[in-house]
């Protein structure tokens, strides 16, 4: 493993899967515990978590570092959220933010046979477009069946290396066509 925080999530994973085996209370409080150890692992990788019942339109932000919604843990009308998060997101993007953020595409997403989706935007955030990656999972606990969870986080630095390397290979095959160029009219002109 490569990095600590992949250790902690196996040795939650693994305790997660230890705990399946118990019962009744001790189990609920188990996963519990196990659900804010998961938590305090990743929680900083995200920008904001949001579980969303599809059917009601109601979600419950678990984490929001933009503090768009307007209180931790409280029930937020899901497309009043979303619009207001719209106003944020790059006019180019806005049509497919829209499609993906969808109710329907949450049912969709959650009764698919590998239950997730990604989706890239820009949004605004200190003044200029960042990369957002969104994912979205499906919540397979009992009684949140009508769930899914949504995932943001912030790939601003890594959409900009995935530029620099796409620019730099863009530029190494022009310089590859120009010596192939220069090589021909050699072979060309010396013989």
């Amino acid at each position: 493993l490569k990095t600590k925080l992949m250790k902690r999530v196996l040795l939650l994973l693994v305790m997660a899967a230890i705990a399946g085996g118990m019962c009744g209370y001790t189990l609920c409080k188990r996963r519990t515990k196990l659900m804010y150890q998961f938590m305090d692992a990743i929680g900083d990788t995200y920008l904001r978590i949001v579980r969303i019942n599809y059917v009601t339109g109601v979600s419950r932000f678990i984490k929001d570092n933009d503090q768009l919604a307007d209180k931790i843990y409280a029930k937020t009308e899901w497309n009043v959220f979303r619009d207001k998060l719209g106003e944020k997101v790059h006019p180019e993007d806005l049509e497919m933010f829209k499609n993906y953020t969808s109710l329907g595409n949450m049912r969709r997403v959650a009764q698919k046979v590998s239950g997730t989706d990604v989706c890239m935007y820009r949004r605004m955030h200190g003044g200029e477009y960042k990369w957002i990656r969104a994912l979205l999972v499906p919540v397979l606990e009992k009684g949140y069946e009508d769930c899914v969870v949504l995932c943001a986080r912030d790939v601003e630095e890594a959409a900009k290396a995935e530029e620099f390397r796409k620019a730099r290979m863009l530029e190494s095959l022009q310089q590859a066509r120009e010596a192939e160029a220069e090589k021909a009219d050699f072979l060309k002109n010396s013989v």
